[in-house]
């Protein structure tokens, strides 16, 4: 299968040189449509900070889990399933009950960002941090306009680097957790 995004428009021929057994069949050409990937049906609403990750897979083919992280599964037990969403990026849109729209994130490549090295600030309480830039950047002026990613290591136990340092947990795990955080 092969999905080119860089036509919008125009025409197609299909066409094989020296090969007289070629064939050709299920070709498409259409305008992108959304689809479900997958659908929760029947659950009693989750707390607001939840972790929910949604394989596309089973539950017997899935990595070890995760401490503190929901899991939903996109293919039954009998199958496999296979990843559906494109390495280039892709657009979700988690849509409510009867089609309104509750909120949509557009995942670029790791490839499409570039690596910024700034410092972050956390309050000794673990409940905000602050990003300073680099001096790379003219003082008091923004960062440009874009997407970035912030890969951050929480260390719920730090006191290796500050002895004082409240030890957190959660659900009994005292091991750092890694977190993502896309900023359009």
């Amino acid at each position: 299968m092969v999905d080119d995004d860089d036509i919008l428009s125009g025409r197609f021929g299909l066409y094989c040189w020296g090969n007289t057994g070629a064939r050709f069949n299920e070709v498409r050409v259409a305008s992108p449509i959304w689809t479900t990937y997958y659908a929760f049906q029947g659950e009693v609403r989750s707390p607001a900070g939840t972790r929910i990750q949604v394989f596309s897979g089973n539950a017997i083919d899935a990595p070890a889990e995760e401490p503190g992280m929901t899991r939903r599964f996109v293919a039954s037990l009998d199958e496999h399933g296979q990843l559906r969403l494109p390495n280039a990026g892709v657009d979700l849109r988690f849509v409510l009950p009867k089609q309104k729209e509750g909120h949509t994130l557009d995942l670029l490549p790791d490839k499409a960002y570039s690596p910024l090295d700034a410092k972050v600030l956390r309050k000794a309480d673990g409940t905000g941090f602050c990003i300073l830039v680099p001096a790379a950047v003219p003082a008091g002026s923004e960062l440009p306009p874009g997407q970035y990613r912030l890969k951050l290591t929480y260390r719920r136990n730090n006191t290796t680097l500050d002895p004082d340092s409240q030890i957190l947990s959660q659900l009994g795990d005292t091991g750092p957790e890694q977190a993502i955080l896309d900023i359009p």
